[in-house]
């Protein structure tokens, strides 16, 4: 059996899935999930079956439209057994939670969307295999009821970056656009007025702020790019376009398959959604994979990471100013310089390789591009199918009641002074590495009586009933493959996803949040922390300061001739010493890596500011100066020779002073 484009209806194809969506129709519940693959962008439109859980042998209320009541071998966190209830569409499963919260009827799982449980239920990470009949429809192909199983892939994605210039009366004036696949590139400028193009210049005259728009449009549907990036597009470039279209009644059509571009607000964020296609913003993009810059000003930004910036044609002191006159006396320049932002963007993306470490993260957490950062989302999508074949289902994320504070790392006094010869060690993920170790996990606290492992402060996991430590486990060892093999994209994607976990686990929107878990973990990390720094005191050492998961250790004059050594060496002992402890005192396996960092030669810890130094202490007459916590300077000594800064938490440079300043 053949498809409508001669594709072989068993065949698997690879893809990578952009968007996501569902939709109650007459006929039931669909998903529609928007990829790239080999073969080029594809639809996978599913039927769903909304599902929630009720205790089982409840009497349902009046009104509750359920297609199918089925019992199965899954019990909730009370260990009742629970039954599942079946939906048409996903509205009947709406008004049913509503209705039996109304007659309070405990419900589970209710929560989820339905194209986010197919996916994960079938462990599918963003990347997957599909299989049925294609029909090719303007570009793309539809694959209706398809076969989905998990896979490995990894997409070229095209992108398309644009800009807007607008005028000081909420004018749009033009917009420029950069486009990158590969070796494939494009630049065209949209002027929303009327004009005689220049031959071999990418900016084009479209009559009105209507034309530009649809030469816009034009451009999206032809080069058909998977990314539509900007710098603070989500702030300001679509808000504006999306009022000029509702203004001038024009669908706002940036997506595949003629679909709409919408935004929705909420407290914190904006989201937007195009079918088919994700919206990369710079801005928000940098700052969840953890780059700092002075601030996150294009400009700024350019210089830093590329060594060059805006194009000079517009004076930024007036910058609305020479944009109205460029606009009205020189629009060749006014496109030049709106391409030019274009190209920054893309450059920058290029330069920091952005786009590859969001794709790893995706692949990594399972979250689809545009729900990057969602922390919660991503343990519920690796944690939920794992916990229902352990036979659990999980609360609804408002069920769950919280404590009113929790306690947070252990940083160890600081010492102030100016010193020589200091070597910072540093536990390699701590808290995962907690959690790996002592079987710090919401499905070990609920069976804790089965093989009880209890922490060093006393908290107690089921030594063989868990499942986040084996997933850290699991998380390690590809970061370790991706560091070996140089993807550093795919390690620090790794990283953040791991690091997220003690932070979810204490989330008010997790469903699976217990004090006893992230008690259990910081509780666990100041544990860890001052046994090291008695340990290293007891060999002689003087433990400066400690933060954390990072302990700054003076070195004895034996070790100066050798410092880094004496640094790897004083890492292991640490490490001997606390695998020793812990399988002597609470029988578990250490996955506890302390590793040395760096060699500070002169190193300097600042007394705090703002701190009331009172007299002196009567039984000795010294007065006490506190250390400022998080604080400190150092001149890193590499094993090659050379050396470099290294600051923390000090005002080393001000936006505000003058340049001889930030030199000096």
């Amino acid at each position: 059996m053949h498809g409508s484009d001669g594709t072989s209806a068993g065949t698997w194809q690879h893809g990578f899935l952009l968007t996501q969506a569902w939709q109650d129709t007459a006929g039931g519940c669909f998903a529609t999930y928007w990829g790239k693959g080999d073969e080029g962008p594809f639809v996978l439109r599913v039927s769903l079956r909304p599902v929630l859980f009720v205790p089982q042998g409840v009497s349902l209320p009046d009104g509750v439209l359920v297609a199918e009541r089925r019992s199965l071998p899954l019990r909730n966190f009370a260990r009742q057994p629970v039954e599942a209830l079946y939906f048409l569409r996903q509205h009947d499963l709406l008004e049913a939670r509503g209705l039996l919260r109304e007659h309070s009827v405990p419900t589970f799982e209710s929560d989820i969307w339905p194209s986010d449980r197919h996916l994960m239920e079938r462990f599918i990470h963003v990347a997957c295999a599909y299989a049925g009949t294609p029909q090719v429809v303007d570009g793309y192909r539809l694959y209706e009821q398809p076969r989905m199983q998990r896979a490995d892939y990894r997409p070229r994605l095209a992108r398309l970056a644009f800009d807007i210039a607008t005028g000081s009366a909420e004018q749009l004036y033009s917009i420029g656009c950069h486009f990158r696949d590969g070796e494939r590139e494009e630049r065209q400028v949209f002027v929303a007025a009327t004009g005689r193009r220049h031959k071999g210049s990418p900016v084009h005259y479209c009559g009105d702020t209507s034309g530009a728009l649809e030469a816009f449009f034009g451009l999206v549907r032809r080069l058909d790019p998977d990314l539509l990036c900007g710098w603070n597009i989500l702030a300001f470039d679509l808000p504006f376009l999306l009022e000029r279209c509702n203004e001038l009644e024009i669908p706002f059509a940036l997506g595949r398959g003629g679909g709409v571009l919408r935004i929705s607000e909420s407290s914190s964020h904006a989201t937007v959604q195009v079918p088919g296609r994700v919206v990369v913003d710079g801005i928000p993009a940098l700052k969840g994979a953890f780059f700092d810059f002075e601030n996150f000003r294009l400009e700024t930004v350019a210089q830093a990471v590329l060594g060059e910036g805006k194009s000079h044609t517009v004076a930024q002191d007036d910058k609305q100013a020479a944009i109205d006159r460029l606009f009205r006396e020189d629009k060749e320049q006014l496109g030049a310089y709106n391409l030019r932002d274009a190209e920054l963007v893309n450059a920058i993306f290029d330069k920091t390789g952005l786009v590859e470490l969001l794709v790893s993260r995706s692949l990594v957490s399972g979250l689809l591009l545009d729900r990057l950062g969602r922390s919660v989302a991503a343990f519920d999508h690796f944690f939920l199918p794992r916990l229902h074949r352990k036979g659990f289902v999980a609360p609804d994320r408002d069920a769950v009641e919280l404590a009113e504070s929790l306690p947070g790392g252990l940083v160890l006094p600081s010492q102030p002074g100016l010193y020589e010869h200091v070597a910072i060690l540093d536990f390699r993920s701590l808290y995962p590495s907690i959690i790996r170790t002592f079987k710090i996990c919401p499905y070990a606290s609920l069976m804790a009586e089965q093989d009880p492992v209890r922490t060093p402060t006393g908290a107690t996991f089921s030594g063989t009933e868990h499942i986040l430590p084996e997933y850290i486990g699991e998380l390690m060892a590809v970061r370790a493959r991706a560091r070996a093999e140089g993807h550093p994209d795919l390690a620090q994607a790794v990283k953040i996803l791991m690091n997220s976990f003690y932070g979810v686990l204490g989330a008010p929107g997790c469903r699976f949040y217990n004090p006893v878990l992230p008690v259990g973990i910081t509780a666990t990390g100041q544990w860890v922390l001052r046994t090291a720094r008695e340990q290293l005191e007891q060999q002689g050492y003087h433990v400066l300061y400690g933060d954390t998961d990072s302990l700054f250790v003076q070195l004895r004059p034996a070790d100066w001739a050798a410092p880094h050594a004496a640094g790897e060496r004083l890492a292991g002992s640490v490490n001997a010493f606390l695998a020793d402890k812990v399988q002597r005192e609470c029988q578990v396996v250490s996955a506890l890596d302390l590793e040395f960092q760096r060699y500070c030669r002169h190193f300097y810890l600042p007394t705090a500011r703002n701190v009331h130094h009172g007299p002196a202490d009567e039984s000795d007459g010294e007065v006490r100066h506190d250390g400022a916590a998080k604080r400190y300077a150092g001149l890193v000594v590499l094993p090659d020779g050379r050396t470099e800064l290294l600051v923390a938490g000090l005002e080393c440079v001000r936006s505000d002073w003058t340049p001889l300043a930030q030199r000096l």
